[in-house]
């Protein structure tokens, strides 16, 4: 059984931009980590690796509630224009 990390939804199989996506958050934390650890990390450095972090994913969720929305919304549309 999967924990769906790493899976596409609704299968077992590994989902390569999952994959890619971890392996590369898991590549700039150990870099960010190495430069807090040699006390050479800055913060706009930080700042961009917290904006690619996370800004990313609330960005792919924003569009996709907007899509979302847009979609209803032509749908509604939609049955209005059939109504009259």
């Amino acid at each position: 059984m999967s924990s769906g990390l790493l899976t596409g939804f609704g299968s077992d199989t590994a989902s390569l931009s999952k994959v890619v996506m971890f392996t590369g958050h898991l590549v700039c934390s150990a870099v960010v980590g190495w430069q807090a650890y040699q006390n050479t990390l800055n913060f706009e450095f930080f700042l961009a690796y917290i904006a690619a972090s996370y800004g990313a994913n609330s960005t792919n969720k924003a569009i996709s509630v907007f899509g979302k929305r847009n979609e209803a919304q032509e749908k509604a549309q939609g049955a209005k224009r059939e109504i009259e």
